[in-house]
């Protein structure tokens, strides 16, 4: 198993609260085998009792997975998953994206998801591959980030859409390794762009028009970022690499994440040696807030 994700209320024990996906094999609760990609269903969480998702999944026609890599559930009703399968059942093993959605069936059997896939736009090349699955609850908004053409490129649907629609993303970013998303409306993303220097891209109104704009200030010298915690809704904190001073140190930028403008963050003298910084992470808050 790749990832297991659950809904955001664990207290409704009359629903599946939880999805597993991966690659293996999988019996249904029909009584049939199939070899493939796991995306079943865990009952109530005392329960510890999964289901098959393969008497629902995806008309076959339409896309084959083999292995299924995030998952993510922003609401008890549906959940969207990422990985690789094959369109329309032939050809190569490309990116995929699908979504499930839980349905009560008729004749008393109980809810299961009924997963579909989500096609790429009509105008679009198919993505060479897919690195992160972003959801917003309490919303059914995701976000799918991948590669493109050599360049980045960011999808956007929802729990239930057939058609993903491609945002707009600065052609200037070359790839994108981190999305995070402080409001249901507001992200930032973190990557490189096409000279190789740090990519930060601001996004607004997620959901509806989906705007990413880069940054238009950045601090001389840093030439990486490579993580992004957002503590509140009104500042994000970027770990980076600055090399002004001619040797590589530590950087920590600092920014509202609806604006394109990024400043240093002071890091303590005893610090000053740090060469990289890889992860970061900050304490939720509405106000003043401590990262590390």
């Amino acid at each position: 198993l790749n990832q297991v994700a659950c809904s955001p209320n664990l207290t409704d024990l009359t629903n599946p609260n939880c999805v597993a996906v991966g690659n293996g094999s999988l019996v249904s609760p029909f009584g049939w085998a199939a070899s493939g990609p796991l995306y079943g269903t865990l009952g109530a969480p005392s329960a510890g009792t999964w289901g098959a998702a393969l008497v629902s999944v995806t008309v076959p026609e339409v896309v084959v997975p083999s292995t299924l890599t995030q998952v993510s559930c922003p609401t008890n009703a549906g959940c969207t998953a990422i990985g690789t399968g094959k369109i329309l059942g032939a050809g190569p093993i490309v990116p995929i994206v699908i979504s499930g959605l839980q349905i009560t069936p008729a004749l008393g059997f109980a809810s299961v998801p009924v997963w579909t896939f989500d096609a790429y736009p009509v105008s679009s090349t198919i993505p060479s591959s897919l690195s992160q699955l972003v959801c917003l609850p309490p919303t059914t908004t995701c976000l799918v980030v991948g590669i493109r053409s050599s360049l980045a490129v960011i999808y956007s649907g929802t729990v239930s859409t057939l058609l993903l629609v491609a945002d707009n993303v600065p052609a200037t970013t070359s790839s994108i390794s981190q999305v995070t998303c402080p409001s249901v409306s507001n992200c930032v993303a973190i990557g490189t762009t096409t000279t190789a220097g740090p990519a930060i891209l601001s996004g607004t109104n997620i959901g509806t028009s989906d705007t990413w704009s880069a940054a238009t200030s950045i601090p001389a010298g840093v030439t990486s970022v490579s993580a992004v915690a957002c503590p509140n809704p009104t500042i994000c904190a970027i770990a980076g690499t600055n090399t002004k001073s001619g040797n590589p140190a530590a950087a920590i930028l600092s920014g509202d994440p609806r604006s394109t403008t990024w400043s240093n963050a002071t890091i303590p003298p005893a610090d000053a040696s740090t060469l990289y910084i890889s992860g970061i992470s900050c304490t939720p808050t509405s106000g003043t807030s401590t990262c590390s």
